[in-house]
């Protein structure tokens, strides 16, 4: 019996095979021997970068696909400078053209950095105290960075209390805000660093029995080179004096200002000095006599050049 063929009614579609859904397996093109080298050394670059995370997965097949395009590891690396991960990582670098500071290697940014980190453990900070981005964007060196730490934060922070009083009084900045205060890449060095020095001689004068000085004072001794142990010498020798720039019953000579008093011990006032040399003879004088000095209309009589 003949099989009977069935016939496409018109305009059906005719069978079509089934579609796999596997996708095909491709064999990855090898590196040649040159391309492997430049793919070492676009490797260690990246490690070296210190990339992490997502950011290094997707720079590692950025750099391959660029590879296999026939790109050389020294063109990578330029391309790589404009990818978004390359400037999450190093973001300081735009910031310092756009400032028209000097450009920054890739290479340098990374040592800044783990000199930074070594400053902060010398003084036994934690790590990223300031942002060290910021700190190569404001153009802020190592030895300037080590300078806030030590001569700034540190001079202060360990000082005795009267100090820390002192720049609280003075600069409005609490214990707890120092650190930031001091390793701010936007303020200034010297600025921060006369200011450490003003809150020192500030609290030398509040030890020593003189009494506490305003910040203006303090600030004056500082911009004159005046150090704490200047300072405590000075203070003390000014609190076993106050006789002096104090004035004495009958005396004509007229007392000192704090900042006359201060530049006359610490500065070159000669007309300071001279008064407090002056009404050291007065005093002495006075001494002498039981009391009192036989004067004249020019002040008191019989005395030499008295040395202080």
């Amino acid at each position: 019996m003949a099989t009977k063929t069935s016939t496409p009614k018109a305009g059906a579609r005719p069978p079509t095979k089934p579609v796999s859904t596997a996708f095909p397996t491709v064999t990855p093109k090898p590196f040649t021997s040159s391309e492997q080298s430049a793919w070492a050394q676009l490797t260690q670059t990246l490690q070296n970068y210190g990339f992490t995370g997502n950011d290094l997965k997707n720079l590692v097949s950025w750099a391959k696909t660029e590879l296999i395009n026939g790109k050389d590891s020294n063109q990578i690396s330029l391309d790589m400078q404009l990818t978004p991960e390359f400037n999450r990582r190093f973001p300081a670098i735009a910031e310092r053209r756009k400032a028209g500071l000097p450009p920054i290697s890739p290479a340098d940014y990374v040592t800044a950095e783990n000199n930074y980190e070594q400053a902060e453990q010398s003084a036994g900070l934690p790590p990223r105290m300031a942002s060290w981005d910021a700190l190569i964007a404001n153009d802020v060196s190592v030895a300037e960075y080590t300078a806030r730490i030590n001569n700034g934060y540190l001079a202060v922070a360990q000082a005795d209390p009267e100090v820390i009083k002192a720049f609280k009084d003075y600069y409005n900045v609490t214990p707890g805000q120092m650190a930031a205060y001091f390793l701010d890449p936007k303020k200034m060095e010297p600025v921060l660093l006369q200011q450490a020095a003003a809150a020192q001689i500030g609290g030398a004068s509040a030890t020593s029995g003189f009494g506490e000085i305003n910040s203006a004072d303090a600030m004056m001794l500082s911009k004159m080179g005046v150090n704490y142990s200047q300072a405590q010498q000075g203070f003390q020798k000014l609190a076993t004096e106050s006789q002096l720039y104090r004035g004495l019953p009958g005396q004509a000579e007229p007392s000192l200002s704090e900042s006359e008093l201060l530049q006359g011990q610490f500065g070159s006032n000669a007309e300071a000095q001279q008064t407090l040399a002056r009404q050291a003879a007065y005093e002495a004088g006075t001494t002498r006599q039981g009391g009192g000095v036989g004067t004249t209309s020019t002040g008191a009589t019989g005395l030499g050049a008295l040395q202080r």
